[in-house]
């Protein structure tokens, strides 16, 4: 597998992560399960106009859509077909950087997977065209990039409140503030805080915050000492009461227990080999 990246210019790297190429061939299985972050992509394959998506839970039943596939906020679980992985550029947002760009509530989008086209219309079918057309990756970046700037242009009234913007801040980073001291800090009622979070960033607070504990519990098993800490250790460390509280949490996320998990995760800690595919 070739992978390359890039990190979109300003403003647009204040909503965007960065744009993906993957070139993969040869998978020894069919499916992977991906594993949520509260975050969006756009996936665009490449080779064909159509991916899969399966649901986690009847991992047999999938649904086609078009070529270029926004994946709203997830929460839970996904599966992909690794047939459609031949040849896939994306755009990885920043969790809440979707709405600048895209004009509509992510919580519409909440755990669903639309066409672009659905969302944006003709122009997102005609840059579907230019981008498989396109006779490098350097232009299929270029291309990606003008277009976002042209949505930031047009949404740019719809930046983020800055009380959103704080607490994503916070959450990614600490375990320990808590929803009501997120709240408070901004002069907020707790709905009109959770209405703006959820327009924002596509979930409640709530959610989004038990999303980076499980994602930061991810993060310390592939740490650059390499050292393996003993599961009560890492559910400590996230801030979780007890062991059965991180269990809990890991089951809704990711779909099996943290052992399972291990046996079966890629390179990339969000993507689990799903066996017997």
């Amino acid at each position: 597998m070739t992978a390359y990246s890039y990190v979109p210019v300003p403003p647009l790297s204040k909503f965007v992560a960065m744009f993906w190429h993957d070139d993969a061939k040869g998978f020894a299985h069919e499916k992977e399960q991906i594993l949520p972050d509260g975050s969006m992509e756009w996936v665009i394959n490449l080779r064909k106009d159509e991916i899969h998506i399966y649901d986690h839970k009847a991992s047999q039943d999938a649904q086609r859509y078009g070529g270029s596939l926004l994946l709203g906020p997830q929460s839970q679980p996904m599966v992909i077909d690794t047939a459609d992985q031949d040849a896939i550029l994306g755009v990885h947002f920043h969790p809440g950087g979707a709405y600048a760009l895209l004009g509509v509530p992510l919580e519409v989008l909440h755990n669903q997977c639309v066409s672009l086209s659905d969302v944006l219309g003709q122009s997102a079918t005609e840059l579907y065209e230019r981008l498989v057309l396109a006779p490098s990756l350097s232009r299929r970046f270029w291309l990606l990039e003008e277009f976002l700037l042209r949505m930031y242009q047009r949404f740019e009234a719809m930046s983020p409140h800055p009380a959103v913007r704080y607490a994503l801040r916070v959450l990614q980073c600490d375990v320990s503030p808590t929803i009501r001291e997120i709240e408070e800090s901004k002069g907020l009622s707790a709905r009109r805080f959770i209405e703006l979070f959820r327009r924002e960033v596509g979930m409640t607070p709530k959610r989004f915050a038990r999303l980076c504990r499980f994602q930061q519990s991810l993060s310390f098993l592939f740490s650059p000492d390499g050292e393996q800490k003993e599961w009560a250790e890492i559910a400590l460390l996230c801030g979780y009461c007890d062991q059965s509280h991180f269990n809990r949490d890991f089951r809704l996320f990711s779909g099996m227990t943290p052992s399972l998990y291990v046996e079966r995760h890629r390179d990339h800690p969000n993507h689990v080999i799903l066996l017997g595919s």
